[in-house]
């Protein structure tokens, strides 16, 4: 089966997944899906689920088409609930009756679906799930870390501390939304994501710009003189990073 498969933080690509399918797609469906998934792969959601869509419109039952319909909700916009209906097609529509890695990858992007909806719960019965079918080891450090974060999420959650946010000035936070900072063991480089302008691409979920990953070095923190910079980019990832001299 084709699907787009989370690589490193958001990178879609296209790889082979369920042996067996409902019904098949024509050549012609079968190269619009490959459109979507470089659309996909360019962090383009309208036109990748615009063509998922024209293809499902003509063969709703296509476990392939599911699969990806379902990532792409989950992954690019940011709609749990649309995701959960093509995962739970993918389920219904797989007859193989054998689990398989693939089976492990279906059930971690379940997994992330819930997180987004804040369903924590149904997030770590997944993992569960996964734990007592999965024979291979594969993907383990994954489920273990899948797995710690909802347990942080629900402790959290059930112990909620009131925080008050200060802006650290134009040189650090800009007009657009910055979220989640993050200090360094030595305190000295300070990572958050952010809504910045980076280029055309936006999130078919609002309309806004994908987040990314700032880095910021303080220069001077008696006089706070600091200096935010562009490291990596990924897909719709973007690192930045804040240090201290």
């Amino acid at each position: 089966m084709k699907y787009l498969s989370l690589i490193v933080f958001t990178l879609l690509t296209c790889v082979n997944l369920f042996a067996q399918e409902n019904t098949e797609l024509t050549r012609k469906q079968s190269s619009m899906l490959d459109d979507a998934v470089k659309f996909a792969n360019k962090s383009n959601a309208k036109q990748a689920l615009g063509l998922m869509w024209k293809i499902y419109k003509e063969n709703p039952n296509n476990i392939d088409l599911s699969y990806n319909m379902g990532l792409a909700y989950v992954n690019l916009s940011g709609n749990p609930d649309s995701a959960l209906y093509f995962f739970d097609k993918v389920i219904k529509l797989d007859n193989s009756g054998i689990w398989t890695d693939e089976d492990v990858d279906l059930h971690l992007a379940i997994c992330r679906a819930y997180q987004l909806k804040g369903d924590y719960e149904s997030a770590l019965m997944e993992l569960t799930l996964i734990r007592e079918k999965n024979d291979s080891g594969y993907a383990n450090d994954k489920i273990k870390r899948e797995t710690n974060i909802c347990q942080n999420a629900i402790t959290l959650m059930a112990n909620p501390v009131r925080l008050e946010v200060e802006n650290l000035g134009p040189k650090v936070n800009s007009v657009h939304d910055d979220y989640r900072p993050v200090l360094s063991n030595s305190e000295t480089e300070m990572y958050f994501t952010s809504r910045r302008r980076r280029n055309e691409r936006r999130s078919a979920f609002d309309d806004g710009q994908f987040e990314h990953l700032p880095l910021t070095k303080y220069l001077h923190p008696s006089d706070d003189k600091v200096e935010t910079n562009s490291i990596i980019g990924f897909s719709f990832v973007f690192l930045f990073m804040i240090s201290k001299k």
